[in-house]
């Protein structure tokens, strides 16, 4: 997940809440057991099981910044800022599970 110290969030839609259910900060860094299963929960009555896999080629998540005004006169230079690098993709390949109100 982005860090919001990178950069600013706008006009952002809440989908819904991930979950690792095997995830546990015990195990060891080896220990990849936990990204065969992830749910995301979509409101309160939709949950998609899903997995964590790496990415084949990482992709760059770039910001062009128009470089500032040089002596009042505009500057066609434009500046390229690296604001994340994505490794892993998270894939849904199932359709998604009816939820109870007190089973999450």
């Amino acid at each position: 997940m982005p860090s919001t110290s990178s950069f600013e969030l706008r006009d952002s839609t809440l989908v819904g809440r991930l979950s690792f259910p095997d995830y546990s900060p015990a195990n060891p860094a080896e220990d990849a057991a936990w990204q065969k299963k992830v749910y995301l929960y979509v409101g309160r009555h939709q949950r998609l099981t899903g997995e964590v896999k790496k990415l084949a080629k990482p992709l760059g998540l770039i910001r062009r910044r128009v470089k500032g005004h040089s002596n009042g006169e505009v500057t066609d230079e434009d500046e390229l800022e690296i604001l994340e690098i994505v490794s892993w993709k998270i894939v849904f390949s199932s359709r998604p599970e009816p939820v109870g109100a007190g089973t999450e």
